[in-house]
């Protein structure tokens, strides 16, 4: 199954969301990953779009742009594979070499599509307990 948990942990560092959430109270904590998940799952397929949009009309500033967001909100919620890839892809566009982009870009849509499945089930899940 795609949100099985021990995959969910290879795709999501939840130490790096509980560091992330570790100074508000539990209901806090809640609605705010909630609310990153749901501005997650919105903003990052448009991204990724204009990132592909970007590549096929070979505008490595676009390209930058579009990769740099991607990893920088992908880091923030612990998924790490995510904007490591986007990082590579960021690097690319920022010497204007694009040719090598395509495969990047596969990789990440993929990444990005596991990534959205276990915030979901994580969020579902109920994440982040009251238990320290």
């Amino acid at each position: 199954m795609l949100t099985d948990t021990s995959f969910c942990d290879a795709v999501i560092d939840k130490e790096s969301l509980a560091s992330l959430l570790e100074d508000l109270d539990p209901l806090e904590s809640r609605e705010l990953f909630s609310r990153l998940v749901e501005i997650y799952l919105q903003e990052t397929p448009r991204k990724v779009k204009a990132l592909a949009e970007a590549l096929a009309s070979d505008l490595p500033g676009e390209v930058r742009l579009a990769s740099h967001s991607i990893k920088s909100s992908s880091a923030m919620l612990g998924a790490h594979k995510a904007a490591d890839v986007s990082y590579q892809i960021e690097q690319f566009a920022r010497m204007g070499e694009l040719a090598g982009v395509s495969a990047l870009l596969a990789a990440l849509e993929q990444e990005c599509e596991q990534v959205y499945a276990c915030l979901q089930s994580i969020r579902d899940s109920g994440f982040p307990s009251e238990e320290p």
